[in-house]
């Protein structure tokens, strides 16, 4: 008779998971399992199947054919809150809280019931709860408060208040070791609050299991134990994170190797022209003080930084979206201080939440390429359809958008093409100076190289470009030049000639 322990059953199994919707299957026959206190990676680009995946764990979709296990027994959810109670949350890249509401009610969205009384619900108590949580949790803690509306939170705090909620629910419920389903969470961190989220996820895993869904392949590797990688609905690979790289994982999510030129560092250029963009004493209370930097006729300026250091404040003021002392002169004309109206024709910008201010989700593709540059497709004071639809067709083709029409919703289609349409409109709108906060942002590892090759593109074209972003890798591999900034100053510049030998190490030190 054997004496050994019977192993625990796993957290989470699923088996043969397929989900067929009118005219495309996005699953096929998906089997995986997640053990106690694992983070799972999950991989694959936009389209694989990873949300749709996600969403049948949590309960909001019903597969078509193949089954849950949580801790051994069966268990299909077939709603969120049924999800909840089998222990298994969920929280989203964008969109996941109520902007209106407070923390406190978005921390317990859905579960109201659990603080009223008598039909009113008891604000008192459920201030309380939430406050007691934010107080437990390191990320929060002195940063928000349960009586904040959350539209007013900068997108970072929203992410972790997204990611509180999961513990919070939990607590609630009595799931004393849920599983977390971190839908790319880090899209909307920068470099340092990534870091602080890897310290949160690996204090909890005593206490929680966690599915981590990422584009950027260096996250999956450093916190995860294995890593599962979804390639047209098909679970084409699992790997143990020990044992496969990102040139492996990439490979295995686009079918071809990446290239070793990947962001097209073979075509930054030596040579430029006359300046186009240039900021002087440039300040805004205490955001940022005294920046003062050139950008010229196709150059690429990459500017970093950790959180709180003033780039994107930067990138919002140059863009007239928040006011400024200083100068800014495009071509020599000093821009009056004011509203984003006032840079019209001279500068565009990509903001980093592009779901809020880069483009408008239930609007068309054609709507969303052409709202800023209606002058180009007008015939006196009448809007030329046809040129309007010529100009959008050619701007499909050229960023290679993948849509069924230009009459497609923009909020149907995926991160990478959806940043594409708004680089297209960026394009287009007469400005020669583009400002971009963290143009990867959200986007698949071979969209991102599609979008490279755009900046390269419009750089050579003479576009004065100023990319902010809080990926090393993409600061020297996309920068002409590159700059860091802290406590609201540029600390320090590389040269066209340092910025080749530029190394991430170098960064990090002027950066903290």
């Amino acid at each position: 008779m054997s004496t050994g322990t019977v192993p625990a059953a796993p957290v989470l199994q699923a088996r043969g998971i397929t989900m067929a919707f009118p005219g495309v299957k996005a699953l096929t026959d998906v089997s995986l399992h997640i053990d106690e206190g694992e983070v799972i990676g999950l991989v694959g680009e936009n389209g694989a199947g990873k949300s749709t995946l996600l969403s049948i764990l949590s309960g909001s979709l019903k597969p078509s054919s193949g089954e849950i296990h949580v801790r051994g027994e069966l268990c299909n959810p077939s709603s969120y809150s049924k999800a909840n109670e089998a222990g298994i949350f969920r929280a989203h890249q964008d969109r996941g809280l109520i902007d209106n509401l407070t923390v406190a009610e978005n921390l317990y969205l859905g579960h109201e019931r659990r603080f009223t009384v008598s039909g009113l619900l008891q604000q008192r108590k459920l201030r309380a709860a939430a406050r007691d949580q934010i107080e437990a949790d390191d990320m929060l803690r002195g940063r928000v408060g349960e009586r904040d509306v959350v539209a007013d939170l900068p997108l970072d705090l929203r992410q972790l208040v997204e990611i509180a909620r999961s513990f919070a629910v939990a607590e609630l419920l009595d799931v004393a070791k849920p599983l977390v389903l971190l839908d790319e969470t880090t899209a909307s961190l920068n470099q340092d609050e990534v870091i602080d989220l890897y310290k949160h996820i690996r204090s909890r895993r005593d206490r929680a299991s966690f599915v981590f869904v990422s584009h950027r392949l260096n996250e999956i590797l450093d916190l995860c134990d294995r890593v599962y990688v979804l390639k047209d609905g098909v679970l084409v690979a699992e790997r143990k994170v020990s044992e496969t790289s990102e040139d492996e994982l990439y490979r295995l999510m686009v079918g071809r190797d990446r290239e070793e030129n990947h962001y097209f560092e073979n075509r930054k250029r030596t040579e430029f022209g006359e300046v186009l963009l240039s900021v002087k004493d440039l300040g805004a209370g205490s955001d940022f003080v005294d920046v003062s930097l050139d950008v010229r006729e196709g150059e690429i300026l990459a500017v970093g930084g950790i959180a709180g250091c003033g780039k994107s404040h930067l990138a919002r003021a140059v863009a007239g979206d928040l006011r400024s002392t200083g100068e800014i002169r495009v071509k020599g004309v000093r821009l009056p201080n004011g509203r984003p109206a006032t840079r019209a024709g001279k500068v565009a910008y990509g903001p980093l939440d592009r779901h809020a201010e880069g483009v408008s989700l239930l609007q068309s593709i054609r709507w969303n390429m052409t709202w800023s540059c209606l002058q180009k497709v007008r015939r006196g004071p009448f809007l030329d359809t046809a040129r309007e639809r010529r100009m959008v067709a050619e701007a499909m083709e050229r960023y290679r958008v993948a849509a069924p029409s230009m009459e497609t919703q923009v909020g149907s289609l995926s991160g990478g093409n959806q940043q594409k349409v708004m680089l297209a409109r960026l394009a287009h709108s007469g400005a020669r100076v583009l400002i971009l906060d963290n143009p990867t942002r959200g986007v698949d590892v071979g969209a991102r190289q599609e979008i490279y090759g755009h900046l390269r593109d419009l750089a050579d074209e003479g576009f004065s470009i100023l990319v902010i972003s809080d990926d090393l890798r993409e600061l020297i591999g996309m920068g002409d030049r590159v700059a860091v900034m802290r406590d609201g100053r540029v600390v320090h510049t590389w040269s066209l000639e340092e910025s080749r030998e530029l190394t991430e190490e170098q960064i990090v030190a002027r950066m903290v």
